[in-house]
């Protein structure tokens, strides 16, 4: 059936209330209606709206064959359902950025992207009390349109915009740092010091107050660096790199956690990939995360994101056995951290844990998902 691929990988279900471990990844099967197979997508998680410990991840936008969407999906993890909602307002727009600022009640902001038509540099924000999408006036110049897939790009109240993708595989050359203050919705260019990074498709996320830009393409050409903002002192630095450092990549995912770096799948050179890695952003380090079962398969075109996930100790998981999962999943959120993994692992005990949850995406071959996948964050 659409969605689902003929090579089959096997992997435990997560049900509300199991205790995942580490080095796993896990099929979750909400009950309602999930979103069709969908590309280049945003995924943010956000508080629930009726008190629920674990919140709900909000789909936004993204685009398939068949069209580029304006609906907003909610994975609801306290009732564990999907439900679309009529939220109006949104235009259609795949691979653009979303954020929820930290400084503001004002709710889930997007910018850019593309439709049918071409790219955007437009911003919209999600009123949740009024639960309606609005386009704001704003002040200042904005930047080029643009395709900026991100979903993790803000510190605080301000989204920040460098490269992204003109069309094609072809970066915009403009690479001056753009601001965007959503308290004053306002657009700035602030001057930067240092070497700042090429034009590229890139994976960019911020962990405190530095923003990492990541590997990316532009043209033919696939990139590996690794490019860091302090957006307080305005000062572009090259990363130092050790460790399992990753090969050259575009159209992969990143993430904040901690004090890592989480990058997922991608695109490289030989083809789709299927890995993850974590950057200790303080000891400058690589990592390649190791897995205990086949992973997804390669991905490309994804969004991750923040989740929590509750386990009561009624099991532990210990995977490899369960439901036939398609061959390609693609990253869509990841998750915010509660009470921490380390009191759930290796013991039926309750706790809170940080997950990355896999929606939809891309394989090599162009064969479009709607599959949702998790796997625990330590």
């Amino acid at each position: 059936s659409r969605g689902r691929s003929g090579i089959m990988d096997f992997h435990a279900i997560l049900e509300p209330g199991d205790i995942p471990k580490p080095g796993l990844w896990y099929v979750l099967a909400p009950r309602g209606q999930p979103p069709p197979v969908t590309v280049g997508h945003t995924c943010t998680h956000l508080a629930s709206s009726r008190g629920g410990a674990m919140g709900r991840v909000l789909i936004v936008g993204g685009a398939n064959p068949e069209a580029s969407f304006k609906h907003t999906v909610v994975l609801d993890l306290d009732t564990y359902e999907w439900h679309t909602p009529d939220w109006r307002g949104l235009q259609p727009r795949y691979e653009h950025a979303a954020f929820v600022s930290s400084s503001s009640s004002a709710g889930l902001w997007v910018f850019g992207g593309a439709d049918r038509t071409g790219n955007r540099n437009c911003v919209q924000r999600l009123d949740l009390e009024q639960r309606r999408w609005e386009s704001p006036p704003v002040e200042g110049t904005p930047p080029c349109p643009r395709t900026y897939h991100s979903g993790a790009a803000a510190v605080g109240g301000t989204l920040y915009v460098v490269g992204g993708g003109a069309h094609g595989a072809s970066a915009v050359r403009d690479a001056r740092l753009y601001a965007f203050d959503s308290v004053s919705q306002r657009w700035s260019c602030p001057e930067t010091s240092g070497v700042a990074p090429s034009p590229r498709h890139h994976a960019v996320a911020c962990v405190g107050a530095r923003l990492y830009v990541h590997a990316g393409m532009d043209g033919a050409d696939f990139l590996s660096d690794l490019h860091v903002l302090d957006t307080a002192a305005l000062r572009w630095e090259k990363g130092r790199c050790r460790g399992d450092v990753p090969s050259a990549r575009a159209a992969h995912a990143a993430l904040a956690h901690g004090r890592f770096l989480y990058t997922f799948g991608g695109l490289g050179p030989a083809g789709a990939l299927s890995c993850a890695y974590k950057f200790h952003v303080d000891k400058q380090r690589w990592t390649l995360v190791k897995l205990n079962c086949p992973p997804p398969a390669p991905h490309s075109t994804h969004s991750p994101r923040a989740a929590r996930w509750i386990g009561d100790g009624s099991r532990t998981l210990y995977g490899a056995t369960g439901v036939a999962t398609p061959h390609r999943p693609d990253v869509v959120a990841a998750a915010g951290a509660g009470r921490g993994p380390a009191s759930v692992i290796g013991e039926p005990a309750g706790g809170t844990v940080s997950l990355c949850l896999v929606f939809g995406g891309m394989d090599g071959e162009g064969e479009i998902f709607n599959d949702c996948m998790a796997m625990l964050l330590e």
